[in-house]
């Protein structure tokens, strides 16, 4: 666990910037779960995920993360981020095949993310299975 970013330098991301931001709101999403309400409703092409919490602190985390990770899939850029599945990973690295549209709420945000590539339909439901 010791390396460039220090003691917890592996968990977020090894002393990177962009992966050390993001793994540090996954952290707190990851210890503050009692505090969110996630739904997710699969698609024929894709799904649907609204994720949200009454703790104004934690909405404002759900909007973070949302935001960071929405840059890679967009980007199609796997940036190997620790505690990685092997859906998420495949959800990255085929990032250009997906339409995402994300629309903010009061409470946190709504994704829908689509894709004509089946395969591609299949990791972002294990992913977004995986999350829940």
């Amino acid at each position: 666990m010791m390396g460039r970013g220090g003691m917890m330098g592996g968990m977020r991301g090894g002393g990177d910037s962009t992966s050390a931001a993001i793994m540090t709101v996954v952290h707190e999403l990851m210890t503050n779960h009692d505090k969110l309400r996630r739904t997710v409703t699969n698609l024929p092409n894709g799904i649907r995920t609204l994720t949200e919490s009454d703790d104004p602190v934690m909405a404002q985390q759900i909007k973070k993360h949302v935001s960071a990770t929405g840059e890679f899939v967009t980007k199609g850029v796997d940036p190997n981020l620790p505690m990685s599945s092997p859906a998420l990973h495949g959800v990255l690295r085929n990032g250009t095949k997906i339409t995402r549209q994300t629309e903010l709420t009061a409470k946190g945000v709504l994704v829908i993310e689509t894709s004509t590539d089946s395969a591609t339909v299949a990791l972002l439901q294990a992913h977004a299975t995986e999350m829940t």
